[in-house]
Parts: structure tokens; C-alpha cells; sequence
């Protein structure tokens, strides 16, 4: 006679229980998922949980710096002269137009005639691209 539902419902969840499996969740946007579909297919379709699991038994078979290559971000921010430029007029905009700022103030606003070699764009620059540099990778 053929087990009833409940049955094999009671008996998956023994063996759950007998090898302490855990359910692990995890929700991911279209693109991710997307390319686990690639790699579920370049892998002879395997099923994704078994793609998850290789990958993970796989990286952690990885020394301590290669881990760490692997999973540093792989985005680098560069802006743009315009961005930069554009980013400094409209923070002087804003200082001068402050109602509550300090009149003995002084704004340097000569920005657009110094261009790339004003302190306060380098320091711009720096502050948004410096803390990546470190990670700034070829691409695969």
C-alpha cells in the first residue's frame, strides 16, 4: 500500500531531523536569478540547490585570500569631470544660497576656471573614488 501524504511528509522530516539539514532562504532580483538559470544549464541542468551547494563547498575549499579576492566587489566608481564639476557648482549653489550660513564665509567658486587641478574637486574626487580603489578588478 502507498504511504499517504502525511506519511511521507512525517518521514522526510525524520531525515531532515536525522542529518540536521537547514532550510536556507534567500530572495534574489531577476538578474541574479537569471544567471543561476545559465549556470543550471551550462552545468547539465542541475537543479540550483545542488549549483548553491557546489559553489559553497567550492569557496570554502579556497585559502583565505583567494576567498576574499573572489567576494570583494567587483564595481568601480569613476565620475565623470562633468559629474565632479557639476557635483562642486551645485554644493557652492547651495552654501551661498543658505540662509543661515556665516557671512565672513569665504566660497571659492572659481572652480570652473581651475578644472581638474582645484583642491576641492580633488578632494571630491578622492573622497568618492579613494575608499574603492582597492577594489577596482578586471573583468572577467
Amino acid at each position: 500500500m502507498a504511504l499517504t501524504q502525511q506519511q511521507r511528509n512525517e518521514n522526510a522530516e525524520k531525515k531532515r531531523l536525522k542529518f540536521d539539514e537547514k532550510a536556507l532562504r534567500h530572495r534574489v532580483r531577476p538578474g541574479i536569478h537569471q544567471a543561476m538559470e545559465r549556470i543550471c544549464k551550462r552545468a547539465g541542468d542541475m537543479q540550483i540547490n545542488e549549483v548553491l551547494q557546489m559553489a559553497i563547498l567550492k569557496m570554502d575549499a579556497m585559502s583565505s585570500e583567494d576567498l576574499a579576492k573572489f567576494l570583494r566587489s567587483h564595481h568601480e566608481i569613476l565620475l565623470s569631470d562633468n559629474v565632479v564639476q557639476a557635483f562642486y557648482d551645485a554644493s557652492v549653489r547651495a552654501i551661498t544660497s543658505c540662509p543661515d550660513r556665516d557671512p565672513d564665509d569665504v566660497i571659492d567658486s572659481s572652480a570652473e576656471r581651475h578644472g581638474e587641478s582645484h583642491p576641492e574637486i580633488q578632494a571630491i574626487r578622492s573622497a568618492y573614488v579613494a575608499p574603492y580603489s582597492d577594489r577596482r578588478m578586471a573583468a572577467p
